[in-house]
């Protein structure tokens, strides 16, 4: 075998060598590679830890509105838009802790604030529209929202009231 192995060239020899190390280098690159790539996609799959970020300021927008909600630990899911023929702008309904509220944004405070003032103190007619509720309606404004819930739970009422404050409806109990 020695003989062998001393009759091939020795040119031969190193560029085979040369290759089988390309050939090796090759491989190992593409398993880092695709080792590289499978730990990024785990790692960008994974859940983060760190709490929701809130943008800290007073509830102003459906965004701050849904933000806010997150924030203090309530469900929040948006369930799509709603129309109220006393508003001149389309709502979206969120499904907030199991009970549906209605918020409107006007283009401004000032917009939201107007069409506030339309609103009767038991809630029963908006502007020149009587409304038949199922249950009692509660208004709350803030910024350039208006929200609307309709119902009787006091828990979720008190809920709502440490993010939008008192109602601008009240109602006999």
């Amino acid at each position: 075998m020695n003989a062998r192995l001393s009759s091939i060239p020795s040119s031969h020899s190193q560029s085979r060598t040369k290759s089988v190390l390309r050939r090796l280098s090759r491989a190992k690159a593409l398993r880092f590679c695709g080792t590289l790539c499978f730990l990024l996609t785990v790692m960008g799959c994974r859940g983060s830890d760190a709490p929701p970020v809130s943008h800290g300021g007073p509830v102003h927008d459906h965004v701050s509105l849904v933000d806010t909600l997150r924030t203090q630990g309530f469900t929040v899911e948006p369930t799509g838009p709603v129309t109220q023929p006393f508003f001149p702008v389309p709502g979206q309904t969120l499904h907030v802790e199991g009970q549906d509220i209605q918020v409107f944004e006007f283009s401004d405070a000032d917009a939201a604030k107007s069409q506030a003032e339309e609103i009767s103190p038991d809630g029963m007619t908006v502007g020149q529209t009587a409304v038949q509720w199922v249950h009692p309606p509660h208004f709350f404004t803030a910024g350039k929202i208006i929200v609307l819930y309709v119902g009787t739970d006091r828990k979720f009422l008190n809920q709502i009231k440490t993010v939008l404050g008192e109602p601008i409806t009240q109602h006999v109990p």
